[in-house]
């Protein structure tokens, strides 16, 4: 700093006024010399100090809206930002205005019962790839709806155990009446498969899975119809066909028939049912008018459009009074129904129409209560339901297909539920998971029933058990279903030698799956039982032992009923 000194004479500034006037010229340099800045004092609204342009110079006020001009938008990255805690939001999530904080969802005080009509939820919208808002409600309606679920409450629902009904002739495709027999011109057979080669017909209408029964002059005991009285019954299931119209087929031998008479002979296709007009057995579980008609059928042709159901009853109405095809629900299930909504339902065909169509009912209430007819086209699977609100002190139900026709409508029947629902999606259908039905009855396979048996001395295939394979399909006449998944029932017989064990079950890739522990024999010829559930594979399980050429009298397979595990069909 610059100090004068008083009575100091400054050369050639000897005068007040001109030192005066140099000092303040003085004074730029003198601040620059010091560091102050070069920039106005005073600033316009609106501005920063800084200096525009390339090269040096005095600052200078620079307006707001002329930087931004120069900084340009958007170009402080985010990494230059100011770091956020994990999993978090930044924003002010309260009423009241405030700074910006970091929070997150779970932090946020919780809305127990939000209102679906006001309170809101943030969604991304694809189509517009934007972030927008919806109410609750609206949210929950844009959800697609959760499956439809109901308990079928029918037992053996899937027609899949017969027991008892008997053989008949199976009745044309077009439901016109029973199949004529057919002329067997010649039988081989490589094991246990036999070939049948017959007189080619379209009227036969032989297909896989139907069954055939041959008689008058084919080998002796191949096939009776009914064995003595023991209520037996048995038949050939068809595994292949060749030739259209059909010329051979080949089916599984009954165990113990090992060769057939070549000569020519005849045949007739039958199924499992009832024609006699005497009596009211239905598929197991279920009782029909006595003069209704009731067929298992196996075409393909009449089997259900929509999930592809493979079992389906027919019915044939034989006068102009309504005739039922009806199950009654145990007591625990109608104390279950007092006051509840209860709804049946099943898919039907009518193939030949006299009059009218059929229909679902009920029997609750004291009074039959009836559903719509189904439509009158033909040959079209329709959908008739019923639902009834059972009174709180009911003590039978009883759902029921009712034929409303006059004498000689046909109908198919597939799918029957019943459930405590109000109502059903169309054509909806649940199958029991894991059903258990029990025939009325004892019934056995008439190939084994009682008789001397000797067990193979091979393999069956890489297990260490000698054996054989039964079609309980064929060999039961139908009265077990190909689609039923497992047997409940016991094997029995004498063994003639020691040491013999024997069991039930089934093989899938090679892996033995047993149904029952292994029969010990303790003595000879004393008959042993084990009580035995095999799984079923397209209607098929073994019997087998763990020694070969094992000897077995009164050797036989009694048959309590059948496990199912269906899973719900849409």
């Amino acid at each position: 700093m610059l100090r004068i000194r008083p009575g100091s004479i400054i050369p050639a500034m000897s005068n007040p006024i001109k030192t005066l006037v140099a000092f303040v010229a003085m004074l730029p340099a003198l601040a620059a010399a010091q560091g102050v800045p070069s920039y106005p004092q005073n600033l316009p609204p609106n501005s920063v100090v800084g200096r525009l342009g390339v090269g040096p110079g005095p600052s200078q006020a620079i307006p707001f809206s002329q930087l931004q001009q120069i900084l340009g938008k958007n170009t402080v990255p985010n990494s230059q930002l100011a770091q956020s805690p994990a999993a978090t939001l930044l924003g002010n999530p309260t009423a009241a205005t405030g700074n910006k904080t970091d929070f997150t969802i779970q932090g946020l005080p919780n809305k127990v019962a939000p209102d679906p009509a006001v309170d809101r939820m943030m969604i991304f919208d694809v189509s517009t790839g934007t972030f927008k808002n919806c109410t609750v409600a609206q949210c929950v309606s844009g959800l697609p709806a959760p499956p439809f679920y109901a308990e079928n409450l029918l037992s053996n629902s899937g027609f899949q155990l017969m027991a008892g009904v008997g053989l008949v002739t199976k009745q044309a495709a077009e439901g016109t009446g029973g199949l004529l027999p057919f002329n067997v011109n010649s039988i081989s057979n490589v094991g246990s498969i036999v070939t049948i080669n017959i007189t080619p017909s379209s009227l036969n209408q032989i297909k896989p899975n139907f069954l055939v029964q041959l008689y008058t002059g084919c080998a002796a005991g191949i096939l009776p119809i009914q064995a003595g009285s023991t209520g037996i019954f048995s038949a050939l299931r068809v595994l292949t066909i060749t030739g259209n119209p059909v010329s051979s087929f080949t089916v599984m031998a009954p165990l113990g028939v090992t060769s057939f008479a070549p000569s020519s002979c005849l045949g007739t296709v039958m199924t499992t049912g009832d024609y006699t007009a005497s009596n009211g057995n239905g598929p197991s579980q279920w009782t029909k008018t006595a003069q209704t008609w009731m067929w298992a059928e196996n075409d393909p042709v009449n089997f259900d459009t929509i999930g592809g159901s493979t079992q389906v009853i027919g019915l044939k109405q034989t006068s102009s009074s309504l005739q039922y095809l009806y199950q009654t629900l145990p007591p625990a299930q109608t104390v279950a129904l007092q006051g509840q909504k209860f709804t049946c339902a099943a898919r039907i065909k009518q193939k030949i129409k006299i009059s009218s169509t059929a229909k679902m009912g009920i029997f609750a209430n004291s009074v039959w209560n009836y559903g719509a007819l189904i439509g009158g086209a033909l040959d079209t699977w329709q959908w008739a339901s019923v639902t009834v609100t059972i009174n709180s002190a009911e003590t039978q139900i009883v759902p029921a297909i009712v034929l409303s026709d006059d004498n000689g409508g046909v109908f198919y029947v597939t799918k029957p539920i019943c459930a405590q629902v109000a109502s059903m999606p169309t054509n909806y259908y649940s199958a029991p998971i894991n059903e258990t039905i029990f025939a009325p009855g004892i019934f056995n396979v008439w190939s084994i029933y009682g008789k001397t048996f000797t067990m193979p001395s091979t393999t069956l295939g890489t297990s260490p058990l000698y054996g054989f394979y039964i079609d309980f399909f064929g060999e039961t006449a139908g009265q077990i279903h190909w689609t039923a998944t497992g047997l409940i029932g016991d094997i029995e017989g004498d063994a003639t030698a020691l040491p013999t064990t024997m069991m039930m079950g089934n093989k899938a890739t090679g892996t033995v799956i047993p149904g029952c522990a292994n029969m010990v024999s303790q003595v000879v010829n004393v008959t042993m039982s084990m009580s035995c559930r095999p799984p079923l594979f397209n209607g098929q399980a073994f019997i087998a032992t763990g020694q070969p050429s094992r000897t077995y009298n009164n050797f036989n397979v009694d048959l309590f009923g059948i496990t199912t595990n269906g899973p719900p069909l849409q």
